[in-house]
This record gives structure tokens, C-alpha cells and sequence, in this order.
């Protein structure tokens, strides 16, 4: 089954308070009896996490429920997306469900955390 594609319908670019991406752990480390510890390459690519929050309208929570539901199977299909600082269309795939959090009667922060895949 193909990846799913950000929706046109929501907003391309997250909130810039609240996106945070930590570099993958690619390395694994053993003590020794003495000296420095041994650290060694464990993967060749690793999954880095993301956490994007995105300002939407109620039309817009019900088009990320459907995209959360239907396009990637409560989070089992990955989905193209373009990351906000490089710039580059990258493969992602939910970690967690996203959460809604009501700002006003008509404005919704959505929070979404990810797993930027490797290429």
C-alpha cells in the first residue's frame, strides 16, 4: 500500500512554538573496566522524533481525524510530509495519536508527534 500525503486542506507549516525534532540514537555504548566507555554505530539509519503543533479550525480537526483514520489506519501507513526547516518532503509516521487542545470556540492547537523515517 502507497504512503498517504499531507492533506492540501490543513496547514503546510506548524506553529513555530512547539516543533521540536530530536536527532536518532544511532550509537550503542559499553563500559569497560577501565577507561573510557566503547561506543560503536548500532543502525545504519535511525527513526528521529518530531513534535509539530499546528493551529486549526473545527473543519480542519474533522479533515486530520479523517486523515488519522482513513488515510493512515490510525497511524500504521506512513505519509509524506515537508519538513518545516529543510524544507525537504520526508517520510513520517505517527508515533501517538495527535491531540486537540480548544484554544477559543473556533481555533484548535493540534499536537503531533512523529517519527521522521529514513530515507
Amino acid at each position: 500500500m502507497p504512503d498517504a500525503t499531507w492533506p492540501a486542506g490543513l496547514p503546510q507549516r506548524p506553529l513555530v512554538d512547539g516543533y521540536s525534532n530530536t536527532f536518532g540514537d544511532g550509537a550503542i555504548r559499553s563500559d569497560m573496566d577501565s577507561g573510557p566507555p566503547k561506543v560503536r554505530k548500532r543502525f545504519t539509519a535511525t527513526v528521529e522524533p518530531l513534535r509539530l503543533v499546528f493551529r486549526l479550525t473545527r473543519p480542519q480537526v474533522a479533515t486530520l481525524r479523517s486523515f488519522f483514520k482513513t488515510d493512515c489506519a490510525y497511524g500504521a501507513i506512513p505519509f509524506s510530509f515537508v519538513e518545516p526547516v529543510s524544507g525537504a518532503t520526508v517520510r513520517v509516521a505517527f508515533s501517538k495519536p495527535p491531540a486537540i487542545q480548544p484554544r477559543s470556540a473556533i481555533r484548535f492547537d493540534a499536537t503531533l508527534e512523529l517519527d521522521w523515517l529514513p530515507a
